[in-house]
């Protein structure tokens, strides 16, 4: 069984999808910075080739939150951004009943 630990979420299936094969591993995600991350971890969770053993939220850095307040409709300021990551990735964890993955923040 191939263990990989990857940042790049998209890479991740495109490597199942290529290989078909079964693979284990860790996604390291910014959810709380654009919606492919989301889009990447139901992806990987549903693939039936791929065990997701944790999911660990990132940091993300836009520029955008410090120069537009109304950007993406939430508070620019004092924003944790890996905490915003890691509530969304627990939320959706929740949402599919994935809780048994382990969510760290990075």
């Amino acid at each position: 069984m191939k263990k990989l630990l990857l940042s790049g979420s998209f890479l991740v299936i495109a490597l199942l999808t290529v290989f078909g094969q079964h693979a284990s591993f860790i996604l390291d995600a910014d959810t709380g910075n654009e919606m492919d991350d989301l889009y990447a971890i139901v992806k990987s969770l549903q693939d039936e080739n791929a065990e997701v053993k944790g999911l660990i939220s990132s940091h993300f850095n836009n520029v955008q939150l410090l120069t537009d307040s109304m950007w993406n409709g939430y508070l620019t300021a004092d924003i944790n951004t890996v905490m915003r990551s890691q509530e969304l990735n627990e939320m959706l964890l929740n949402e599919l009943d994935y809780m048994d993955i382990v969510s760290l923040q990075n």
